[in-house]
């Protein structure tokens, strides 16, 4: 769905798991934005860091969500179940 920058936290707000001014830096200066509805979303026992998305997966948050094939979902779900591969420490 296209919104408006400015309407991105009044209808998504408590939706979109991201601190107000954070989401309001991220689309200063834009004339549209992009919201995607996950609509069955899942959480892996462990966070998978930036580093390890970036160099094991290949990928760059958050655009490149994207581009995910079949070989990219099964490495990170995989970075998400194995203990402590992978997992950031905040």
């Amino acid at each position: 769905m296209t919104v408006r920058p400015g309407d991105a936290w009044t209808l998504f707000g408590p939706q979109l798991h991201i601190r107000r001014d954070l989401l309001e830096t991220y689309l200063a200066g834009t004339v549209a934005a992009q919201v995607l509805s996950v609509s069955e979303p899942v959480q892996f026992e462990h966070a998978v860091s930036l580093d390890a998305l970036r160099e094991l997966v290949g990928i760059s948050p958050p655009q490149s969500y994207r581009y995910l094939t079949r070989e990219k979902v099964g490495l990170l779900t995989a970075l998400g179940t194995a203990d402590g591969f992978g997992v950031t420490s905040d």
